[in-house]
């Protein structure tokens, strides 16, 4: 792929971590995140919120 990563199992699989993602912070339970999930998800998830904003 783009970024020379060849292994796509389990963990590095983008489809399996979206899910895992959704899972996690989908509080509605809709397996959809609105836009107040995505947030409440952010301010509490220090892995997602460093990819996001590396410098934080």
């Amino acid at each position: 792929d783009r970024t020379g990563v060849k292994d796509r199992q389990g963990d590095k699989n983008p489809t399996h971590r979206a899910k895992e993602i959704i899972k996690k912070l989908d509080a509605s339970g809709d397996k959809k995140l609105n836009k107040q999930e995505f947030i409440n998800g952010l301010k509490h998830d220090e892995t997602i919120k460093k990819l996001l904003v590396p410098d934080s």
